[in-house]
């Protein structure tokens, strides 16, 4: 799940990229029983939040708390979340091994570039469903500033948004995935619902 601060653009409902993704991974969570989900969050580098686990509260209670991280690189690293995200998959032994990869935008950080990672996906038999965020093009990223009261107001400074779309594509059609893009709340819930469907192995 990517945290960069593109993520707080409000072109989703109920509140921004961000909330979106969260309520919708929060429902998929809950319709799980015997899956092992882990998550992985990134910016301008990654790591892992939530090891691959069947404790189904303790990940929804990480979920809840995910929030766009001033503490880690600025950016998007794509190809080092994959690799971190496969890294975590490698290991197991379920017949069916996957990573759902929600980004808003293009690897622009990051110590291992994306073809590597796909590589590295491929080799261990992993299949990636990739989705795309939001609108391409300007948009307004909400920034907060104290005014000089000391309260904290809230105002908009332009930013570009672009999603990988090519790259993304090629993360799914070479790992024999799926991709999507997701520009409203209620388009990525029929993502989800359609890779809840997608994915049964006995």
């Amino acid at each position: 799940l990517d945290v960069s601060d593109s993520m707080l653009i409000e072109d989703m409902k109920p509140e921004n990229r961000l909330e979106s993704s969260k309520k919708v991974i929060k429902e998929f969570i809950e319709k799980r029983v015997s899956d092992r989900i882990g998550l992985v969050v990134f910016s301008g580098e990654s790591y892992t939040r939530v090891p691959l686990t069947l404790d189904y509260p303790l990940l929804l209670g990480n979920l809840a708390e995910v929030k766009t991280s001033r503490n880690i690189k600025m950016g998007t690293a794509i190809g080092v979340a994959l690799a971190n995200a496969a890294g975590r998959l490698k290991d197991s032994e379920a017949k069916s091994r996957i990573v759902v990869f929600l980004t808003d935008g293009e690897n622009n950080s990051g110590t291992i570039d994306p073809e590597t990672a796909l590589e590295i996906a491929k080799d261990y038999g992993i299949k990636i469903y990739s989705i795309g965020m939001g609108k391409d093009g300007q948009a307004q990223l909400p920034v907060f500033v104290k005014d000089g009261r000391g309260r904290m107001i809230k105002q908009y400074r332009p930013m570009h948004s672009k999603v990988n779309e090519p790259l993304l594509r090629r993360f799914a059609e070479e790992t024999g995935g799926k991709f999507w893009r997701a520009t409203t709340g209620n388009a990525l819930k029929e993502i989800f619902d359609e890779i809840d469907n997608l994915e049964k192995t006995k």
